[in-house]
């Protein structure tokens, strides 16, 4: 496909040379002018093919992100069993340990939504609600997280948030 895309222009190059009477009768000047012509049919090609070659790597790494974003969610929607081991638990040093490792992935839950809402070049609410339908979003903190790194975004800044909270119906509600 590449050497086709370069025959293609190299053709027209050289049509584009033969119509110019001034260098057919000069070989060194035809010469220099087919081999610039040449060079940046070269480089076109070349400059395309690594622009959708980086197109789909970025897509891939968003797709990555958004797994880490999934297990970041297992290790930060623990709630429930952090609080039912803490209630008969008198080690602070422990009960302290525990707490901070569950704000630990609540953080890291965050900061991989932003870095991975800071390469979409546009995201909505619209994109929100595609995203609640996943196990992604699943208690009312991690929505509210997504909702205020989205309300930033320029594409939204003059729209309301949504007033419609928590569409996974059933899921535990923690704040």
């Amino acid at each position: 496909m590449l050497a086709l895309g370069i025959l293609e222009i190299s053709g027209w190059i050289i049509a584009q040379v033969r119509t110019q009477p001034q260098t057919l009768s000069d070989p060194i000047t035809f010469s220099i002018t087919f081999s610039g012509w040449l060079m940046t049919a070269i480089s076109a090609t070349i400059a395309i093919f690594q622009y959708r070659r980086t197109k789909k790597i970025t897509q891939r790494s968003k797709e990555e992100l958004l797994g880490f974003i999934g297990q970041s969610n297992y290790i930060s929607s623990k709630l429930e069993l952090i609080d039912e081991i803490t209630k008969n638990f008198s080690d602070t040093t422990l009960l302290r340990h525990l707490t901070s490792s569950q704000q630990a992935g609540i953080d890291l839950y965050k900061t991989l939504v932003n870095y991975y809402l800071s390469l979409e070049e546009s995201f909505t609410y619209e994109d929100l609600k595609k995203i609640r339908k996943t196990p992604i979003v699943s208690y009312e903190w991690q929505e509210a997280s997504w909702i205020s790194f989205i309300c930033l975004r320029k594409e939204n800044k003059q729209k309301d948030t949504p007033g419609e909270r928590h569409l996974n119906a059933g899921k535990p509600s923690r704040t």
